[in-house]
């Protein structure tokens, strides 16, 4: 990926681009922050729908 992500939380950042690092599959977080980032990976999901899901 050749630039960051939009995120509306400039402090999140960190967050997400560790987690595009680390190459995890989904990130599990109730921040509201997160909805609507267009990346490929890591798939964004509320616990609520991580439970359903898996």
């Amino acid at each position: 990926m050749s630039t960051a992500p939009k995120i509306r939380d400039e402090k999140d950042k960190p967050v997400l681009l560790s987690a595009i690092t680390a190459d995890v599959n989904v990130l599990i977080t109730g921040d509201k922050d997160f909805t609507g980032i267009d990346v490929d990976r890591p798939e964004i999901l509320t616990p609520t729908e991580f439970l359903d899901r898996y």
